[in-house]
């Protein structure tokens, strides 16, 4: 399992929308708690993840293990058994405007990243922010481990979210509970000048 955990984070993707000459790498931030009550559950604890002109709140995946990039403004989390692995990564816009994303424009530079992976459904992926698109790819990682990743994009006003979910095969239907409470939860907020 664990050379399979060594794979998942060596084949993570690190993908370029086409025209991405109107992104910028990710800004400083700043990765701090809040709670936050639930009608159903009570008081949860969401990650909020700050820069000097967003806010980002979210609810982590429950018991994976976090990592942060601040360079790269990605925040990512490994399962407990090592097998898979899920990220959060924001990419801002030079325009400070959202990007106006489709299908048909990702498409290309999904089949770039994952050679070989086939795009096995497109949907709409939905937040606390509003909503965005998401692939669902198969394909087989080394020539040995059948994998799936959940590429979620979600625009805001500033940029865009990238979300993954990568798992092999066997345990990509039961890591989707979590990406979707991350997706569900997920918040994209300006902050307020002072």
């Amino acid at each position: 399992m664990k050379q399979i955990s060594q794979l998942c984070v060596i084949g993570r993707w690190l993908l370029v929308l086409a025209g991405a000459n109107s992104l910028a790498a990710g800004e400083p931030f700043v990765l701090a708690t809040r709670p936050v009550e639930v009608a159903e559950n009570g008081f949860v604890t969401n990650l909020v993840l700050y820069t000097a002109r967003h806010e980002f709140s979210f609810l982590p995946p429950a018991n994976w293990k976090m990592g942060v990039n601040t360079n790269e403004a990605t925040v990512a989390w490994e399962s407990s058994d090592l097998s898979s692995l899920i990220s959060l990564k924001t990419v801002f816009s030079n325009n400070g405007r959202a990007p106006a994303i489709s299908a048909a424009q990702l498409r290309p530079a999904i089949r770039e990243h994952f050679a070989g992976a086939r795009i096995v459904e497109e949907f709409v992926a939905y937040t606390g922010s509003g909503e965005g698109l998401a692939f669902d790819l198969e394909y087989v990682l080394a020539g040995r481990f059948r994998m799936n990743t959940r590429l979620a994009y979600v625009p805001f006003n500033g940029g865009l979210v990238e979300f993954n979910l990568t798992a092999p095969t066997d345990k990509f239907a039961q890591h989707q509970r979590e990406l979707g409470l991350l997706l569900n939860s997920f918040r994209a907020d300006e902050r307020q000048r002072r």
